[in-house]
């Protein structure tokens, strides 16, 4: 054999050898203990191992530890007490100083797992430390308190109070409320019938099923909730918020994270930075944000949309609908109420509203087409254009042009068109107007006979079809053209 081969050998049947004896070193014992529980409150105090409680109707409370041990010596001097008295049962865990032991056997350890069986009626506290939490069909407050483990929770009533860290949450099948604390685990909470408050960090929360008021504070982590009872208020940071189906009003303030909200029956607030906000069937919606794109649609009141470097778009809303952007278009389509719009740097292009379109914009084009309440438009250095407008039109425009057309025949409105450094279009359908176009530095036409009063190749004071309602058109640096639609 060669010397890498023996050697090689070696090493494997040292090896061996080594498992061998870790084996035969393993330490288990199992400590059983029944005691009566006469009030008060059944309290564990442990660390290092799982806890497992389960409940009956009776008095008893069953106390099976489970010991393990890679030394005997540390397993033989591992302790458990539990004790019985007025004021409750108290389960606690003594484990040795093994600070001599870790000098001589790097791979030491030990642990103690509970299995617990206790009244379902009996408060329960709960102190541990490196290990899980298991517990089911208490009927009675809970106060847990763990760290470096899981912690879940079935089939409870009474309120339960909850704190972990480095480790997971659940809780299902509640009736009580629920105050959960953690930190760096994941939270899930179903079918809770109480109140939920919920703090989390770095970590996503879940919450679907709740009765009554549920609310979240979390951050580095999604918050995903669904199916709601009653008011929904929640704060997040760094990562998404998704909220569907809240049978009351709904209150999101998130920073870094998308927020997706649908099927609210109450008012709803969002507050958002630095990612996009959806936004569907809700009765009527508050959206601050900045440098984010905000979609609404299916908004039965009133909505009101503020946001900085996005884009707006906003269809089906049937109440008034006021809107303030920077940087970013603005497109809303089926307003069934009034239109307010204050943008900056963006488009604006509206369809089909149904009462009065106010627009202030500036460097950006204003598009409004099939408007029933009249349009106010200010803008610069953009075109407006309107069409199917019914009411008054009054368009105050710089370095832009103007074109209007698609106005209902049969009747006339008054219009106040004016621009700079560019032209005026405007179709009439008809009708009788008083004519007052000046220009410089272009001309004025127009396809119907103008009674004049006063004219010149700049400027036209006078009356088509014998005069009716205003037409003021006003540019400089450009042409007036009257057409007819």
């Amino acid at each position: 054999m060669s010397r890498i081969n023996r050697a090689a050998f070696a090493a494997a049947a040292l090896f061996a050898a080594v498992t061998l004896q870790a084996r035969a070193d393993d330490y288990t014992q199992v400590i059983e203990k029944k005691l009566t529980f006469r009030g008060g409150k059944v309290s564990i105090d442990h660390r290092f191992g799982h806890i497992e409680v389960r409940t009956h109707g009776g008095s008893s409370v069953d106390v099976k530890a489970t010991v393990r041990a890679s030394d005997a010596a540390i397993g033989r001097a591992i302790s458990v007490t539990a004790t019985e008295a007025a004021g409750g049962v108290s389960i606690v865990t003594h484990y040795p100083d093994t600070e001599h032991w870790s000098s001589h056997n790097g791979n030491m350890s030990y642990s103690v797992d509970y299995e617990i069986e206790m009244p379902a009626s009996a408060p329960l506290m709960i102190r541990n430390r490196f290990g899980n939490v298991d517990i089911e069909g208490l009927r009675a407050a809970g106060d847990i308190t763990n760290a470096m483990g899981k912690v879940e929770l079935r089939n409870t009533s009474g309120r339960q109070e909850i704190e972990n860290s480095f480790g997971s949450v659940e809780v299902r099948d509640s009736d009580g409320d629920a105050i959960i604390r953690n930190q760096n685990g994941a939270v899930t909470v179903e079918n809770i019938k109480g109140n939920l408050d919920l703090t989390d960090r770095f970590a996503s929360v879940r919450v679907t099923n709740a009765d009554k008021t549920v609310k979240i504070t979390n951050s580095n982590g999604s918050v995903e909730v669904s199916d709601v009872g009653g008011t929904t208020s929640i704060t997040n940071s760094f990562a998404g918020v998704n909220v569907r189906n809240v049978r009351g009003t709904l209150d999101v303030s998130n920073n870094n994270g998308h927020v997706e909200v649908s099927d609210v029956t109450g008012r709803t607030s969002i507050r958002n930075s630095f990612a996009n906000v959806t936004v569907s069937n809700v009765p009527d919606v508050t959206v601050t944000s900045q440098n984010a794109r905000v979609s609404a649609s299916g908004i039965k009141g009133a909505a009101t949309i503020t946001t900085s470097f996005g884009s707006i778009d906003l269809r089906d809303i049937g109440g008034p609908t006021r809107v303030r952007n920077e940087n970013g278009n603005v497109t809303a389509v089926d307003i069934r109420n009034s239109l307010n719009v204050d943008t900056r740097f963006g488009l604006v292009k509206a369809e089909h509203i149904r009462g009065s379109a106010d627009i202030d914009n500036s460097n950006g084009n204003v598009t409004l087409t099939d408007v029933d309440g009249g349009a106010r438009v200010h803008t610069s250095f953009g075109s407006v254009f309107l069409k199917d407008v019914t009411g008054a039109i009054d368009v105050d425009n710089q370095n832009g042009a103007v074109v209007v057309g698609g106005l209902a025949s049969g009747r006339c409105h008054d219009m106040t068109l004016k621009t700079s450094f560019s032209s005026i279009k405007v179709a009439l359908p008809g009708g009788g107007y008083n004519v007052n176009a000046r220009t410089s530095f272009g001309r004025i036409s127009s396809a119907y006979p103008i009674s004049t009063m006063n004219a010149s190749a700049e400027s036209i004071v006078g009356a088509i079809n014998g005069g009716g309602c205003k037409l003021d058109l006003t540019t400089a640096n450009g042409n007036i053209s009257i057409e007819k639609e």
